[in-house]
């Protein structure tokens, strides 16, 4: 079924599911404002440059994360969702 006037990006859905990961963990759950807009094209070497990457220091890391208005707790917090599932004893 299709609601008319109504949109929901794949990004919106992505907004939702990590909404839904937080409170399914625990954590507090909050409104996700719909309306965001999905990529039409891709930029590698934007992605290389302007995003972390897994091997940046810490340094790094940190100013990729102030270049797009994050703080060091948002940064913290992000990095941290992206373990979730991925512990292993060798990681530990």
């Amino acid at each position: 079924d299709t609601c008319p006037n109504i949109s929901v990006s794949c990004a919106d859905i992505l907004a939702i599911a990590a909404r839904d990961s937080l409170a399914k963990l625990g954590g507090q759950t909050y409104n996700v404002a719909l309306g965001r807009s999905d990529a039409r094209t891709a930029n590698f070497s934007g992605a290389l440059t302007q995003l972390p990457a897994p091997f940046d220091n810490l340094t790094v890391q940190i100013q990729k994360f102030n270049d797009k208005n994050f703080t060091l707790r948002e940064m913290v917090a992000l990095a941290g969702a992206h373990t979730v599932g991925f512990a292993r004893c060798s990681t530990v």
